[in-house]
């Protein structure tokens, strides 16, 4: 948690129990704004996902996320690496291909973009690592543009 918050502001750290809004009972928060115990929250999280995944809101948003034409690469890359590794071409280690962290959850970094010839090009990197190599591509001011050849950097912030 070191380095989370910002200066003069504390984790919060609960001192007194509430009372769950569903079955009564006592529980102590993790935030101040938490409203259910742990297992109702749970439940009411299923509720919530299986009301939104049916709902006309969800549709809406995929279709535009899948019909925009710069998030087709994208897409189409991951497909192939779940492909892939439904069909055996791809096989998932069982460690971060960057600090050796053995885990189940490793996310399939495109280190090289989503160009056709490099879709099942990619690094497993466990949640950390992969967040901090985005993170660190995005601190650095550049990044590569999909689509465009490699040596054509933008800026952020930039024209």
């Amino acid at each position: 948690m070191n380095g989370q918050f910002k200066k003069g502001h504390k984790p919060y750290r609960p001192t007194k129990k509430k009372r769950c809004k569903l079955c009564e009972r006592e529980y102590l928060p993790n935030s101040f704004r938490q409203f259910y115990c742990d297992s109702c929250r749970t439940e009411k999280k299923k509720e919530w996902k299986k009301k939104y995944n049916n709902s006309e809101k969800k549709r809406i948003s995929s279709r535009k996320y899948f019909h925009k034409e710069e998030n087709r690469p994208k897409y189409r890359a991951r497909w192939w690496v779940n492909h892939s590794l439904r069909t055996g071409k791809l096989k998932k280690p069982t460690g971060c291909e960057n600090c050796q962290k053995i885990t189940t959850k490793l996310n399939g970094h495109h280190f090289l973009g989503y160009d056709k010839e490099n879709r099942l090009k990619i690094k497993w990197l466990c949640n950390k690592c992969h967040h901090d190599t985005h993170k660190r591509r995005f601190k650095s001011g550049s990044f590569d543009i999909v689509g465009l050849p490699p040596l054509v950097k933008l800026t952020c912030g930039g024209v």
